[in-house]
């Protein structure tokens, strides 16, 4: 799937289960290839996740997760919001909290050290 949003574009995987929807946003080009997985040393993080958990009984449900804050600002991560939620019922309500974060680091290891 395509996320399209204020002139940026990235891929999306939708994961659904039982309980719930899960979205990540990334960019499908710069994905490690399955040759490239046995010698890669730097992955290339998703720009972010949504999470939907629901009850489908009481009608009620929590959309959270955390967005890259370089790539999504408000309107952005809205958008995004409401992809998730038109892949659900329309009639239901879902309170969310998105957090928008900026890396400040990560922490590496390549088998070797």
């Amino acid at each position: 799937m395509l996320f399209k949003s204020n002139g940026f574009k990235c891929d999306v995987d939708v994961y659904r289960s039982s309980d719930g929807v899960a979205l990540r946003f990334y960019d499908q080009s710069k994905e490690q290839s399955e040759e490239e997985i046995c010698v890669c040393v730097f992955v290339q993080p998703p720009f972010g996740y949504l999470s939907l958990k629901f009850d489908g009984e009481a009608g009620e449900g929590l959309i959270s997760g955390y967005l890259n804050a370089d790539v999504f600002d408000k309107p952005r991560a809205e958008d995004a919001l409401e992809l998730l939620e038109n892949l659900v019922d329309p009639d239901v309500s879902f309170p969310s909290h998105i957090t928008l974060l900026n890396e400040v680091d990560y922490i590496e290891y390549n088998g070797e050290y």
